[in-house]
């Protein structure tokens, strides 16, 4: 990967930019010591060297939050238009620059490196003026910045009381009621005494995971930093999005839930309905509808297969005239759908519709396809090519070699895909 615009390789000198995503993003503190030549390295990438580049930026469609200072001594924010920006910085507020379009590149190179959605990853400058605070909190988001001009001081704990958060908290919330599921106790007054202290210079760059407490100052001087905040699917959230597919495959499941009031009479028959078929549709998913198994060089089809839980087969049109049906097949990830559209022979519909219907895990051969839509062994091999080809089946493990290995998978019935 090209990572020579933004310098990202160098980012986490002497630590390998493989080693920081597998072993340290969203896992561990990190501070890597000051680079005043990779600072300006970074500046010229951006394209920023005074405040006037970042309002140019504003001017140009990015938005501008400012920070304030409540009565209480408590911090708040809120959006503000470029002129009043310009002046409340002037008075020493400090201002978050962010949607910044000229970044999105950057932030598709990042997403794609971390393995998340772009939207998942975002680019935002931070400029505070001397003197400027931001109070204790902590964020939902995994965290690095890099120091571009001036110093600031950084204050970082562990977060003990709500560990890995789903959402972010400062002093001046009360905590969210989702929150008490894993924060039962109070929330802190303060950082603790041995909180990490990290001095910012120009080329400092910091990892802060996620939920972790922080504080900062600008003490002496202006400072300017790159603030990126990369959002992580959770492994629950990945759980319920391959769960929620193969429930809503199912119409039980799309019934509405009008009647599991306390009151209602039938609810309890309903409750252990759900919680039956719950734990029915669990047991049908593997760990490759979780995290699909790039397919590997075909040496055979192979005897049994089974019926892949995130996948759906649909007919988009036919042209009767020709006798082909325009087909797509939608293979769902998290971050993302995959549509593979393919030309089929409306004779084949009847067998991909059979394979769709099937309950996820559902094992079968050849011979199977064959009996229950009517075509013949060397059509139904074919298909099956296909349809494994674009997540519809799998090959199920341990089957043993039957059909040629040297059968063609079909080529000519893709059309394409999109996402």
């Amino acid at each position: 990967m090209n990572t020579s615009d933004i310098h990202l390789q160098d980012w986490f000198h002497p630590i390998e930019l493989n080693q920081f995503r597998q072993e340290i993003l969203g896992r561990q503190l990190l501070s890597v010591p000051p680079r005043a030549g990779f600072a300006e390295q970074l500046l010229d990438a951006l394209r920023i060297r005074t405040m006037k580049d970042a309002f140019d930026l504003v001017q140009r469609g990015a938005r501008t939050v400012a920070w304030f200072q409540r009565m209480d001594g408590t911090q708040t924010s809120a959006p503000v238009p470029l002129e009043a920006a310009r002046r409340l910085y002037e008075a020493g507020t400090t201002l978050y620059v962010r949607e910044i379009r000229e970044y999105g590149r950057h932030e598709q190179e990042m997403a794609n490196l971390f393995g998340v959605s772009p939207t998942s990853v975002q680019f935002t400058l931070f400029c505070t003026r001397r003197g400027g605070t931001t109070a204790m909190h902590f964020d939902a988001a995994d965290i690095i910045t890099v120091q571009l001009k001036g110093r600031k001081v950084w204050r970082i704990a562990p977060n003990a009381f709500a560990p890995l958060p789903l959402l972010g908290w400062d002093p001046s919330k009360p905590v969210h009621p989702s929150q008490r599921l894993y924060a039962p106790g109070p929330p802190p007054v303060e950082l603790p005494a041995n909180a990490t202290i990290i001095e910012m210079t120009p080329g400092a760059v910091v990892h802060m995971p996620r939920g972790f407490l922080h504080e900062t100052a600008s003490v002496d001087e202006d400072s300017l930093s790159l603030n990126i905040t990369i959002v992580s699917p959770t492994r629950a959230e990945v759980a319920l999005h391959v769960l929620k597919n193969e429930l809503l495959r199912d119409e039980w499941w799309r019934e509405p839930a009008y009647n599991l009031q306390r009151n209602d009479a039938s609810a309890p028959a309903i409750a252990r309905a759900i919680s039956t078929r719950l734990s029915e549709a669990t047991s049908r998913i593997s760990p490759q509808d979780v995290a699909p198994v790039p397919a590997g060089v075909r040496d055979a089809i192979t005897t049994r297969f089974l019926r892949a839980g995130q996948a759906s087969f649909g007919v988009s049109s036919y042209d009767r005239v020709r006798g082909i049906a325009f087909t797509e097949i939608t293979r769902f990830e998290y971050h993302r759908s995959a549509v593979e559209r393919v030309e089929l022979p409306m004779a084949f519909v009847p067998a991909c519709d059979w394979v769709n219907g099937l309950t996820t895990g559902n094992s079968f051969d050849v011979n199977d396809l064959v009996r229950a839509a009517g075509v013949t062994a060397s059509d139904a091999t074919r298909i099956l090519r296909l349809l494994e080809d674009c997540g519809l089946v799998r090959i199920k493990e341990g089957a043993t070699s039957l059909l040629n290995a040297n059968s063609e998978i079909a080529p000519e019935y893709h059309l394409g895909n999109s996402q």
